[in-house]
């Protein structure tokens, strides 16, 4: 027995020795002015993910104080460390000598991005919604051997979210602007731009300068929007969130939801190119502009501090709200006056002076450019124009610069011929046409002299409801602007998570293509890039992408066989049919008075589901790998594209089901006799219409079961007020009087949830300011949970303390932690009870492997 005792007291020696095995470096710096510091609790933060460990961090004075076993973290200066090659601003070198390994960056930014890179050789992968930690801790550490030196191929690298719909930034808190701001960094990249439609919008006031006083706020405005449930606008009906089906209501707070600064401001009518009526009041758009413009300040000087570049603007020719108009002619101006024009632009350039630290304002062409071509009029008034806002930006002196945009480079007479006009430190930039199915404009090879920034599309807005894969397109897209010479590579799109991919491989080729592009160090002529536009083939392979994607984001169980699914779904075929927009990936949708209808929309046959159901064939595919797939958060992430496809799957049912019922209705409207007519619709309609329901309803299940982030909860509205009053409220008025009564239960969408219990985090910061309390909200479908409960630490602490959560409205709750509860960089997790029996966890891998904030 003794032995026993002896051999097992061995053993727990033992064990506890092995668990200590892990030694980290000392992470030390030598400067906390800049960037040193937060690249150190970065480091930290990481290391400590990967192994449960927590590194120290050491301010330092000289090269003599470092440690023999540390992280160095230094600017270029040779104060602690000089590295061997040249480093501009935006160049990083990571290199290991012995048991030290150097991050030297050419500026403070940079000096960020090589931690970053460090993170990304623990296994850690970055995306816009949100980091990617590998469910398996390191169970030893070594530093890794490593001599790289990182320049990126394109000056400016970021992205573009467009407004409008309720995927994209216009439902963005400011906590999910912060949040994916501090992620640009992570990706390495330095620019987010937002352009606003002249039917206006409230990120840009347009106004005189008489009419904005000393602290920025106007006292002269016009009515505006970003999405809220209660217009009627792009296709959408005006619904209250309360109103909504399948139990989707209890996803938001209240019944009109959108922006903060919205609240209690909504234009709901939007008639002949305006927002709102004339009975509006013009006090609602003063505050609206005054409250978005504190909105933004926060958010844009938050960008700043993370290094990227805040480039924002309008349409050209200037839009002149009715508002603005009328307020001009009573001072007896006259708004089509190139001086009154002028003025404008002195007070939108003061306005955005006073709000935003912005870098540069574009001038976006017309999208009509892009469809129906421009006339010789209508490109002197855009010269004209542009010449009235440099006039404008000279005399107000802003501090940003000038830069243009739009559907197209330039003019169909000459896409480069703004070249000839513009000053050379004016960028130009533009959209790939056909909503990036038509390859990067070759006309940016003419264009000399000046910064050139392509824009390629991430993702399209006429399938915002599908999933979309272009990994191979962004390749194509960054080599072509590569060779162009381009400075600038930059992607459109709304949403965040539904397009990890696109945005990955976007922001990695602004910095490498050597893996899939053979011809990166070549420059093209005229001729050769307007040949390489006419290839057929969309997309550079991307094979190798997809197959570093999956083992990360799935483990390596069923990596490989991911990776081929992935690949084999990803970009296009070569065709000379982009023109029909199609894809890999199915696709059934298309715009229908607004983003992602149904192709049955105009269909002149309708396709049987029988002919297509082959094309979905890899959802089963990848249901079958499931029980391959180890951990939580490696199952998590997969059941999201799992639930994705299947998703997919049933919109292309759905598709089918309304195509046929189309047919049939047109059908029927033909019979003249009243009683035959009610027949046929009986026997016939009425059997598409409770088919259409119960499809409708399992869009529904699965769409709840991937929702993670506010872009899809607007796939969610995007149901809930375009797409069903298209293929559901408005046909059932109809149907109606076609059966002479009305429709039976089964015919009709219910208010049943057909969701199961989660818990959605949207806003996942990882970074608060110092003195900042730390709030976010979260989605709790379990109706009236037991407890529900935010458990946080300092890192490296052990005991939890526990705050409960608070109801905003419905299943939407807040967590709130005071600033002066927080004495350093910590980590927490979410706990639901619920009130039959089982706890709920978010992140998935917790309490094991949880959330991580740091405190710069």
């Amino acid at each position: 027995m003794k032995i026993i005792n002896y051999l097992m007291l061995v053993l727990t020696i033992s064990l506890i020795y092995s668990c200590q095995q892990i030694s980290l470096p000392t992470i030390v710096y030598q400067n906390s002015s800049g960037t040193e510091q937060p690249s150190a609790q970065e480091i930290r933060r990481y290391l400590y993910l990967r192994t449960g460990k927590l590194a120290l961090i050491q301010e330092i004075a000289s090269a003599e104080e470092i440690p023999a076993y540390a992280i160095v973290l230094t600017k270029n200066d040779g104060v602690l460390h000089k590295a061997d090659v040249e480093l501009g601003p935006e160049s990083y070198q990571l290199k290991t000598d012995g048991n030290r390994l150097f991050i030297t960056g050419g500026s403070d930014k940079s000096l960020l991005y090589g931690s970053y890179k460090f993170a990304e050789h623990l296994g850690i992968r970055f995306y816009l919604h949100g980091d990617v930690i590998p469910d398996k801790r390191l169970k030893s550490f070594t530093l890794p051997v490593l001599n790289e030196v990182h320049t990126p191929l394109f000056a400016t690298r970021g992205i573009q979210p467009f407004h409008d719909f309720p995927e994209g930034p216009d439902w963005w808190t400011l906590n999910e602007y912060k949040a994916i701001l501090a992620q640009l960094p992570k990706m390495g990249m330095n620019f987010i731009g937002f352009h606003n439609y002249p039917h206006p919008e409230p990120m840009v006031w347009i106004g005189l300068k008489s009419d904005i006083d000393s602290a920025g706020n106007v006292k002269a405005a016009y009515p505006a929007r970003h999405f809220h449930t209660m217009e009627n606008g792009w296709g959408y009906a005006a619904k209250s969130t309360g109103d909504y089906f399948f139990g989707a209501a209890n996803w938001y707070p209240k019944d009109i939801y959108g922006p903060v600064y919205m609240d209690n401001r909504t234009a709901t009518t939007y008639t002949s190119g305006q927002w709102g009526t004339s009975t509006t009041d013009e006090q609602t758009s003063i505050d609206l502009f005054n409250a978005s413009g504190k909105f933004f300040s926060e958010a844009f000087t938050y960008a700043h501090k993370m290094g990227v570049k805040i480039c924002l603007g309008t349409e050209t020719p200037l839009g002149i709200p009715a508002k603005v108009k009328e307020h001009l002619q009573q001072m007896n101006l006259n708004p089509a006056d190139s001086s009154v024009v002028r003025q404008l632009y002195e007070g939108v350039f003061t306005w955005v002076q006073k709000h935003y630290p912005a870098d540069y304002y574009w001038l976006w062409t017309d999208e009509t450019w892009t469809w129906s071509g421009n006339t010789q009029q209508q490109l002197d008034a855009v010269m004209s124009d542009m010449q009235i806002a440099l006039r404008a930006l000279d005399n107000v002196k802003p501090g940003f610069g000038l830069a243009t945009c739009g559907w197209v480079l330039g003019p169909q007479q000459d896409r480069s011929l703004f070249d000839n006009y513009l000053p050379k430190n004016i960028p130009f930039s533009c959209i790939n046409r056909n909503v990036g199915f038509t390859p990067i404009d070759p006309g940016f090879v003419a264009v000399n002299g000046r910064s050139k920034w392509a824009i390629p599309w991430m993702e399209d807005d006429p399938a915002l409801i599908l999933p979309q894969l272009w990994v191979g397109r962004m390749q194509r897209d960054a080599a072509d602007a590569l060779a162009y010479g381009c400075d600038g590579l930059i992607g459109i799109h709304w949403r965040t998570q539904s397009i990890a991919q696109n945005i990955s491989a976007l922001a990695q080729a602004g910095w490498s293509q050597t893996e899939w592009n053979p011809n990166q160090d070549k420059k093209m002529t005229q001729e050769e890039a307007v040949e390489n536009s006419n290839k057929q083939e969309r997309d550079l392979g991307a094979s190798s992408y997809y197959a570093g994607w999956a083992h990360s984001e799935f483990g390596e169980e069923a990596a490989e066989q991911l990776a081929v699914l992935f690949t084999n779904l990803d970009g296009t075929e070569p065709s000379e049919r982009q023109n029909e927009r199609q894809g890999r990936l199915p696709r059934q949708a298309v715009w229908v008075d607004g983003p992602g209808g149904l192709k049955a929309s105009y269909a002149k046959v309708p396709t049987a589901w029988v002919e297509v159901v082959k094309d979905y064939a890899f959802v089963d595919e990848m249901e079958a790998l499931r029980p391959l797939i180890k951990g939580n958060g490696n199952i998590a992430r997969f059941d999201y594209w799992l639930n994705t496809f299947r998703y997919l799957r049933v919109v292309g049912e759905l598709n089918c089901t309304i195509g046929a019922y189309n047919q049939k209705v047109k059908e029927i409207r033909q019979i003249k006799e009243p009683q035959k007519q009610q027949e046929q619709a009986k026997n016939e309609l009425l059997p598409l219409r409770i088919q259409s329901i119960q499809q409708l309803r399992e869009i529904h299940r699965h769409l709840f079961a991937f929702i993670n982030t506010y872009g899809e909860l607007g796939n969610l509205t995007n149901w809930q007020q375009h797409l069903m009053d298209l293929y559901f409220d408005k046909p059932a008025k109809e149907l109606t009087s076609l059966l002479g009564t009305e429709l039976p239960a089964e015919a009709l969408p219910d208010k049943v949830p057909v969701y199961s219990s989660r818990i959605i985090a949207p806003e996942l910061r990882t970074a608060i300011d110092r003195g900042e309390s730390f709030n976010m909200q979260v989605i709790i479908t379990e109706i009236s949970p037991a407890k529900a409960v935010l458990k946080y630490r300092m890192l490296g602490e052990k005991k939890y303390q526990t705050i409960a959560l608070q109801t905003v409205g419905r299943c939407v709750y807040q967590a709130d932690i005071p600033a002066n509860s927080l004495t350093g960089d910590f980590e927490y997790y979410i706990e639901v009870e619920k009130q039959s029996s089982g706890t709920m966890r978010f992140p998935a891998t917790a309490p094991a492997l949880n959330q991580t904030v740091a405190i710069w």
